[in-house]
């Protein structure tokens, strides 16, 4: 065997490989022998079928597998050896010689492979990254502890309602003459919000109406999309239409309405834990560092990205882009990407992985690790996380932690985590070497800055 690699420019190469007999023989002699202990073919008993017949049946299709696999164990070899520094994979160069597989002996590859670029990191205090800083107003702290109550408040039963109530209600079928079918439906305890009405007579006749009132109802009307009619009537939707259409008898059996939580000691301890609050006066100024560490949060979040653009806008990192997009439309195969497809997806790939040729140099260069504790913290970080994504803000600590744990005992999970924790880092790097040039600013105007 021969490998040797041509270099085209500073990016791409050529690896070429030169396979003879010597190189692949005693490979392919034994995939036959196995071939032929194996095989059950007429007339022959088994491990018996003569070596000729076993090689012209299988003879190539096992030289092509073991010729790949050479191929592949080589490349991989030669590149770790020569510790060259890829992007992608080594792909065939599409003036590779042909191969005659029923008649060569001796065989020539020749790969293309892209090389990762030599850059520099130069950012210096000239270059500025704005740092939002959010004012918290006096209304947010009262639509946040309008938030509080409402999520802490209660339905209590009433016997009149008004709007924003909820009604639970008995709906019964009727024929043509407005009798009750027989065998028909009759459900219980349908849940009906006054909110949700969108006919204004039917809103209005039900705003002021009382424990034992009865209607006749077109459920059209009163649940106007049809999984909701589905769901009130407990019926399969595929005979909603069928059973949904004619009139119902709906009687008004509870009237549930509304109570905000009130702002008072009960109320702290739910939110805070016991004790931790104990004044309306403290209740504003936590509600004020939670806002605060919230917006926080949020302006560090624009400041990565800022700061991510700023690093690729000022650095040149050249790519290989031929090979790239070449490698692209190999590795999506299944995609069955076009040309189209691929010049219109290349630029956010190549940003990305600028991003991560850069992220990976400064992650080098500084000596950036993530320890067991750190991981542990963000796995707590990444629970809570999920558990905002549901509405959920106030979570037991035994319930972050059993989640967290469930994300260290997943290897991808675990990664996933290392990787954040390593670009925070990063971002925290950056910082050192740029201006942050601070902007203060209301929370309209940040919202804005995503428009």
């Amino acid at each position: 065997m021969n490998i040797n690699r041509e270099q085209i420019d500073e990016l791409n190469a050529i690896i070429q490989i030169h396979l003879e007999p010597a190189d692949y023989d005693k490979q392919v002699a034994g995939v036959l022998e196995d071939y032929r202990k194996k095989v059950r073919m007429d007339g022959f008993r088994p491990g018996k079928v003569p070596a000729g017949l076993i090689k012209k049946l299988y003879g190539q299709a096992a030289l092509v597998d073991e010729i790949n696999k050479i191929l592949s164990d080589s490349l991989n070899n030669y590149i770790r050896k020569e510790a060259l520094q890829i992007l992608g994979e080594p792909i065939p160069n599409p003036d590779s010689p042909e191969i005659d597989w029923e008649h060569q002996r001796e065989f020539d590859f020749h790969f293309d492979i892209g090389l990762s670029p030599e850059f520099e990191l130069k950012l210096t205090k000239r270059d500025k990254v704005p740092l939002y800083k959010i004012t918290v107003t006096d209304e947010m702290i009262d639509n946040q502890i309008e938030s509080h109550t409402k999520r802490y408040g209660l339905l209590e039963p009433v016997e009149i309602a008004s709007p924003g109530d909820l009604l639970y209600v008995s709906l019964v079928q009727l024929d043509e003459q407005k009798n009750e079918v027989e065998n028909g439906i009759h459900t219980n305890d349908t849940l009906v919000s006054l909110d949700s009405i969108e006919d204004k007579a039917l809103k209005e006749q039900l705003n002021s109406c009382k424990v034992n009132d009865e209607f006749e109802v077109d459920l059209k009307i009163l649940f106007p999309n049809e999984n909701d009619r589905a769901t009130a009537l407990m019926i399969d939707k595929s005979h909603v239409d069928e059973i949904g259409s004619g009139p119902f008898k709906m009687t008004v059996q509870q009237i549930k309405h509304f109570v905000p939580a009130e702002i008072n000691q009960d109320l702290f301890d739910k939110i805070f834990g016991e004790g931790e609050v104990t004044s309306e006066e403290i209740f504003r100024e936590r509600i004020l560092e939670g806002l605060q560490k919230q917006f926080e949060a949020e302006s560090n979040h624009k400041f990565h990205t800022d700061a991510k653009n700023k690093v690729l806008e000022k650095i040149d990192v050249p790519l290989p882009d031929d090979f790239l997009k070449r490698w692209l439309k190999l590795s999506g195969k299944e995609k069955q990407l076009t040309e189209e497809q691929i010049e219109k997806e290349y630029p956010d790939f190549a940003s990305n992985l600028k991003w991560s040729l850069i992220k990976n140099l400064i992650i080098k260069e500084q000596e950036l690790k993530a320890d067991e504790e750190e991981i542990k913290k963000q796995a707590i970080t990444s629970a809570y996380r999920q558990y905002q994504q549901y509405g959920i803000y106030q979570v037991e600590q035994e319930q972050l932690i059993q989640l967290a744990e469930a994300y260290l005992k997943d290897e991808n999970e675990q990664r996933a985590l290392v990787d954040m924790i390593l670009e925070d880092k990063v971002i925290d790097y950056i910082r050192t070497l740029v201006k942050e040039d601070e902007k203060v600013l209301t929370l309209e105007e940040f919202k804005k800055l995503f428009d």
